[in-house]
């Protein structure tokens, strides 16, 4: 028996220290390294380099942090830092072009119109832009025609057949498990709560999906249709037909330009760039080219710009999340800097409770009484991260930026037949008052209760419309009415109705803060939530490839990590809420938008 608990606790003690090397001791090691070295004290870039700009991940607006180890399998690119070194090198003079290798990126509508923004200008310093890509859909044409030139793997795939946007509906699971959903909710175009009511789309949601839709298509259309050179209509039908479902269907169509291996490609680009025979292929990573940074301004005065990305929650908050204690924190640290003149709030969020999303309006407001505040949407910046952008004095949206959603709802759920019925469990309970334990999981709501819920629901809609009103400048409380109701508009919609002040990405958002505080060129713009280290600077070496023959050493191969978590991310967020809801034992108040870009394929 000696022998037994010995081995047991060697064993445990084992897994024990694994864990903790891994999680603990292999980070501290690797900061401790990189720490000690400059990333970007190499060989110098030589000349006729081209700039390889690899799509292969989830690009994201929030810097890497140690948890992104730990994730789900699949790396994360920043847009921003990408969109940086294509800048350097459209600047640089050893630079004489550039790839987009596409290969499978998971990539809002909104980050793919910056990057093609980002193409287009670099073409007009006379460089060369190349796509090449295995497989291909719509987001990857349209950022493809920002290039001169795109090419393909000869047996790649094609998928050009229109957006879609699927919803998961759920009352059949939850009469398996025999528990009752409890919706609240103002607004007739809050579609958060529909996966829970009913078994297909309302004509409300599906009219503004219909929209919406219409709205991001017609942008890419546009730009593809122009890149092949043929008519709108034309690329339409040959989508509704099927008509392109291969690579060589593709290239008679013109919208692609040759198809051919990745090795055939890099001697294509050793004769474009003028590299010699015997010359090594001289790619240049976007990690390295982001490194290119200039010497910095001897002016002190500063920019701040703020992430704010993912779900609103209250307190600290989590990875993939926006903790409305943690970005106070952040607030207040970028009002006590009085370098900062000036502060852009970059949104990247659906939205999420709404009393954080009201806390976080209200503190914009008042740093934006001592500096100018202004906001830049990302792929999603709905419901509750509308309710936050409306804090800045001037908020800019991409046209194909997912936006509005001025809606609330209410959820929770009873499970009280579930536990009896299917677990043999009961319940029972001491209260001081009649209506102590309302809210929990383990029973219904009477009268009483569901009424004081829709109170609740009704003055948070209220206060949020009255908010956007005030905020935005309508002359009455009905003309956002109109227009909110929960409904989702996308960016160029959101310009019409007012919802927004201008078209463009974050670089516009810091020109704009920049001419607010009247800042000449040289200022500097310094990143919070200030969490970038090291080793984060070592995570963004890996995300963003590596340097060497466009076939081979620059593929970081994650497919089956990606294969791995592949269910995992499937899963509808629907779920979440039902976890957040039962672990919080209260009715939860949301504003909060399903939709986002990574949802329309």
């Amino acid at each position: 028996m000696k022998s037994f608990f010995k081995s047991m606790f060697s064993s445990m003690f084992g897994i024990l220290a694994g864990v903790f090397c891994a999680f603990i001791v292999l980070p501290v090691v690797l900061v401790m390294l990189f720490g000690k070295m400059d990333l970007s004290s190499r060989e110098p870039i030589k000349p006729k380099a081209v700039l390889h700009i690899l799509l292969d991940g989830e690009i994201v607006d929030s810097s890497p942090t140690v948890a992104w180890l730990f994730d789900d399998g699949r790396v994360r690119i920043r847009l921003q830092r990408l969109i940086k070194a294509i800048r350097n090198a459209r600047n640089d003079q050893r630079i004489v072009g550039a790839v987009v290798d596409i290969r499978n990126p998971s990539i809002g509508w909104a980050a793919a119109t910056a990057i093609r923004r980002e193409l287009l200008a670099f073409k007009e310093s006379k460089k060369f832009v190349f796509a090449y890509a295995d497989r291909m859909n719509e987001v990857g044409f349209y950022v493809a025609s920002g290039a001169d030139k795109t090419f393909m793997q000869p047996n790649g795939d094609v998928e050009l057949d229109g957006l879609a946007s699927e919803s998961p509906f759920l009352p059949g699971l939850f009469a398996k498990l025999d528990v009752k959903p409890i919706v609240f909710r103002v607004g007739k175009f809050k579609a958060a709560v529909e996966p829970f009511l009913l078994n297909k789309m309302s004509a409300e949601s599906r009219e503004q999906s219909n929209v919406l839709l219409g709205d991001i298509w017609t942008e890419a259309r546009k730009a593809i249709a122009e890149r092949a050179k043929v008519k709108p209509e034309q690329l339409d039908q040959w989508m509704s037909d099927l008509a392109i479902a291969s690579v060589e269907e593709a290239k008679k169509s013109g919208l692609v330009t040759d198809a051919m291996y990745s090795d055939e490609f890099d001697e294509l680009m050793r004769t474009t760039a003028g590299w010699g025979a015997g010359d090594e292929l001289n790619y240049v990573s976007t990690a390295r080219m982001a490194n290119e940074t200039k010497s910095k301004s001897k002016d002190k005065r500063k920019i701040a710009l703020l992430i704010a990305e993912g779900e609103i929650v209250k307190g600290e908050g989590g990875s993939d999340q926006i903790g409305d204690d943690a970005f106070m924190d952040s607030l207040y640290e970028i009002a006590d800097d009085e370098d900062i003149a000036a502060v852009v709030v970059r949104i990247n969020s659906p939205g999420g409770d709404a009393l954080a999303s009201d806390v976080l309006w209200r503190e914009l407001t008042i740093l934006d009484e001592k500096r100018p505040v202004v906001a830049s949407m990302g792929d999603v910046a709905a419901s509750g991260g509308y309710y936050m952008a409306v804090g800045a004095r001037h908020i800019f949206a991409e046209p194909t930026t997912i936006t509005g959603s001025i809606g609330v709802f209410g959820l929770m759920f009873d499970a009280e037949s579930a536990f009896r019925n299917k677990l043999g469990v009961v319940f029972d309970r001491v209260t001081t008052h009649k209506h102590s334990d309302y809210g929990a999981f383990t029973r219904g709501l009477d009268p009483v209760e569901s009424a004081s819920i829709q109170k609740s629901v009704e003055r948070t809609y209220k206060r949020f419309v009255s908010v956007v009103a005030q905020s935005r400048g309508f002359e009455k409380i009905e003309d956002v009415e109109i227009i909110a109701e929960g409904r989702v508009w996308s960016g160029s919609r959101a310009l019409e109705l007012g919802l927004v002040d201008e078209m463009g990405g974050l670089d516009r958002a810091i020109s704009k803060a920049a001419e607010f505080a009247g800042l000449p060129d040289g200022y500097e713009i310094e990143i919070y939530p200030k969490s970038v280290d090291h080793l984060s600077r070592l995570i963004d070496q890996f995300a963003e490839g590596s340097e060497g023959s466009l076939g081979l050493n620059l593929k970081f191969d994650r497919g089956f990590l990606n294969s791995l978590f592949a269910q995992a991310r499937s899963l509808p967020s629907s779920i979440g809420l039902i976890e957040r809801v039962q672990q919080s034992g209260r009715p939860a108040v949301l504003a909060r938008e399903p939709m986002s870009s990574i949802n329309i394929r």
